[in-house]
């Protein structure tokens, strides 16, 4: 009876979900020391409100048409939040060019949480220029932690577990809401693809919304908490009344032993 009981607590205590969770939010406009003066594929750490730590890289493509693989590019941070330089533009250093862009290459941002089950919630840009048609991709569960993505394609997300998110002209500090049942460690962010593009013509290119600008200045996210599910506390009640059942005859067997 002891060992039955006993199996149930741990059973019950052992299979637990993630029910609730804690609001994070990292803010993205203050340079960190390993941003900012760091080279091609630099990792910058960012703090939450809560003290959790986030990891992010950035990726740029060798072209701007969507098919280009990703190569490692440079992480920076400016007053409106997040940009990237990339390794194959000479003209990344002037604006709009050193924001997340899609203007000759194609920029990406990945966001990298230790949880793999951690919920991205939402995101804001603190600056754009022209437009800011962005795409988000959550997942990657199964690639571990630190994974590094050169030699990617925007097509090959879906295969490596991604869901793909798509916001039209998003504007400045505005939080841009992402779906609260997709569970991820990654977060990609970057400029709408070539093929989703409007067709400018002749129209300059700094003038067209064929081509988007911005700069990443807020995540947002849940930190699951483990809490028992329903049926787990159906048992562990259970349990905890076969202790009180076993208790209580042994008492009443003493009492029947010393009247007796």
């Amino acid at each position: 009876m002891n060992k039955i009981l006993t199996i149930g607590l741990l059973i019950s205590i052992g299979f637990t979900t993630h029910l609730a969770a804690t609001p994070l939010h990292w803010n993205l406009n203050t340079s960190t020391d390993d941003c900012n003066n760091s080279g091609v594929g630099n990792t910058c750490e960012f703090i939450s409100n809560t003290g959790e730590e986030i990891k992010v890289n950035a990726y740029s493509t060798n072209n701007n048409n969507g098919t280009g693989a990703f190569a490692q590019a440079t992480l920076t941070v400016w007053s409106g939040g997040i940009g990237v330089k990339n390794q194959f533009d000479s003209n990344e250093s002037s604006s709009p060019n050193h924001a997340t862009d899609n203007s000759g290459k194609d920029d990406l941002v990945v966001f990298q949480h230790y949880d793999p089950s951690y919920l991205f919630t939402g995101f804001q840009i603190g600056w754009k220029s022209t437009d800011a048609d962005i795409t988000a991709w959550i997942g990657g569960n199964s690639l571990g932690a630190n994974y590094d993505f050169t030699g990617k394609h925007f097509s090959d997300l879906a295969g490596l577990g991604f869901t793909k998110f798509t916001f039209s002209n998003v504007a400045v500090n505005t939080t841009q809401d992402l779906d609260p049942d997709t569970v991820g460690r990654y977060l990609i962010i970057a400029p709408t693809e070539f093929d989703s593009r409007t067709n400018c013509g002749s129209r300059h290119r700094s003038a067209c919304d064929q081509y988007d600008y911005f700069k990443i200045s807020q995540i947002s996210g849940d930190e699951p908490v483990t809490v028992p599910e329903p049926g787990t506390l159906a048992l562990f009640g259970i349990t905890i009344f076969g202790f009180w059942l076993r208790n209580t005859f042994r008492n009443s067997r003493i009492k029947l032993l010393a009247a007796s």
